[in-house]
């Protein structure tokens, strides 16, 4: 039998603690100055320090970039299938309760869903609550599909959605995690 050694431990740690930080809403670092500067533009950066959900979950942080991107074009556009889907991921009212009542939290749709980190928590709340093994597994087509429709995931519609959200391509860098 292999034991792990003291880093293992360590990494074992983190990616536990991390995410369970992440959904407890303890403060995180502050912005770097080139973050918030007017002039300037992020630069996206795969597995930032202050982006732990990037660091234990890549997939899911490459998940969200992507349906950043082709759902709200980058934030710009906030609402969807005829007004039932809004904010930066374009959630529908039923998924964001469900993530929310799994947070704990009572944030209020539609009004808190122009808010790009509590989207990212309602989104992962409910990867957490149906897509674990997918979530573990770093499998980046099924997140996608279990964030458009968790209860059928393989139906023709939603596979034409995986293509076209694999497809985008951010026009601007992402002021969280990857590039691509």
């Amino acid at each position: 039998m292999i034991k792990p050694t003291g880093n293992a431990w360590v990494l074992a740690a983190v990616c536990i603690l991390v995410p369970t930080l992440i959904f407890f809403g303890l403060p995180r670092s502050r912005p770097r100055p080139e973050q918030t500067s007017p002039t300037t533009q992020p630069v996206a950066r795969p597995l930032l320090p202050d982006d732990p959900l990037g660091a234990c979950y890549p997939a899911a942080r490459r998940a969200l970039n992507l349906l950043y991107a082709h759902e709200s074009q980058g934030g710009t556009n906030l609402g969807g299938d005829a007004g039932l889907a809004r904010g930066c991921l374009h959630q529908h009212e039923d998924n964001w309760h469900e993530g929310c009542e799994w947070l704990g939290v009572d944030w209020k749709w539609p009004e808190d869903t122009s808010d790009r980190e509590k989207c990212e928590h309602v989104a992962m709340a409910n990867w957490f609550r149906y897509a674990r093994p997918y979530l573990d597994a770093g499998n980046l087509p099924e997140l996608i599909l279990r964030f458009r429709l968790p209860s059928d995931p393989y139906r023709l519609d939603n596979l034409l959605y995986l293509q076209a959200v694999l497809t985008t391509r951010p026009t601007t860098p992402t002021p969280k995690g990857d590039s691509q």
